[in-house]
């Protein structure tokens, strides 16, 4: 199985980040809400954004 990280940066921890496509790990947008997060990238010309949370540091999450 190949793993890739998206994101490695502490920055966007506990928040949700756009990015430009499933193939690219380039942030476009970030912020606390997910429909503003896409809006904004939107806003920008990303039509086919991605939207991911990024799990604080010692975070649960149950999917």
């Amino acid at each position: 199985m190949k793993t890739k990280t998206l994101v490695s940066s502490n920055k966007y921890s506990g928040k949700h980040i756009a990015l430009e496509s499933f193939n690219s790990d380039k942030v476009v947008a970030y912020g606390k809400d997910p429909a503003e997060v896409i809006l904004k990238a939107r806003e920008k010309g990303f039509k086919n954004a991605v939207l991911v949370f990024v799990p604080s540091k010692n975070m649960t999450l149950v999917y």
